[in-house]
């Protein structure tokens, strides 16, 4: 089980804030929150809260497919990641607002939404059973979820070299928390929890997207400079940070061309209906 000293670590300062919505939301979340809404069925004039909202992709996203008509609620713990959201959120779709909050105890009233919306943060929480009933309370009824959450290591495999190398070079710790966001749940598991926490129909597919970096040590970086690891990678000796290159290389070799790294993601998205 995830503890609250392992979801405490994995809460990001305000400059990793940055490099998340620099790095990670190109690569990664833009084309994530462009499945999830489609996925969810987001209409014109929907109202949508994107739970654990980051910098704010998922709301953005949304938001241009509500438009003026609509309106979008981004809730996250972190104030550093809502400040970003806010200060990159100028777009011509329906108005966001941004709110501090945790998603088991979302700052909401009750069936004051259309569309929860949730990418890559359910992993994170503690009591996923607690934040399903919590997207059921604020939903209305015949509202919508979607959640979309990292597969396991198995079907993430460029990840196992990174955890490996940090493993080997940095202690079991290190290693322990790097590998904490992949769980090892089911389709079925996460189609039981939305049945129990009260909702209608719910369908699990598997989504991939591939992401592209230039080299390994950009690879690593971008990774890690947008995450808490941060700050300890950047006091790591060189020749630690190079031994972790190089095994990190070794373990990727068969993902890597003339055009850098191949970085295929496996997620689950969950819709369901309220």
């Amino acid at each position: 089980m995830t503890t609250n000293a392992q979801l405490t670590q994995w809460q990001v300062g305000g400059n990793t804030a940055e490099a998340y919505e620099r790095y990670l939301v190109p690569a990664i979340f833009r084309e994530g929150a462009t499945q999830l809404v489609r996925q969810a069925g987001v209409h014109s004039g929907d109202r949508v809260l994107d739970v654990g909202c980051g910098t704010g992709i998922v709301a953005r996203t949304a938001a241009d497919v509500v438009g003026s008509e609509g309106f979008v609620t981004g809730v996250d713990l972190n104030p550093g990641m809502l400040e970003v959201a806010s200060s990159v959120s100028t777009g011509s779709g329906a108005a966001i607002e941004w709110k501090q909050g945790a998603a088991e105890d979302l700052p909401l009233a009750r069936s004051s939404v259309d569309v929860v919306l949730s990418q890559q943060v359910f992993q994170f929480l503690e009591d996923h059973e607690q934040a399903l009933r919590e997207f059921h309370r604020v939903l209305r009824p015949g509202g919508r979820i979607g959640i979309s959450v990292l597969r396991s290591l198995d079907h993430n495999r460029t990840y196992v070299p990174l955890i490996e190398a940090f493993r080997r070079h940095g202690g079991d710790d290190l290693g322990t928390m790097m590998a904490s966001p992949f769980r090892d749940w089911s389709a079925e598991e996460l189609r039981k929890m939305a049945s129990s926490a009260g909702f209608k129909s719910p369908q699990v597919t598997v989504s991939l997207i591939t992401a592209r970096f230039p080299s390994i040590p950009e690879f690593i970086q971008q990774e890690l400079s947008s995450s808490p690891l941060s700050d300890m990678v950047s006091t790591m000796p060189d020749d630690v940070r190079s031994a972790i290159t190089e095994d990190v290389a070794a373990g990727l070799a068969d993902y890597i061309d003339d055009q850098g790294v191949v970085h295929p993601l496996q997620t689950y998205l969950l819709v369901a209906e309220a």
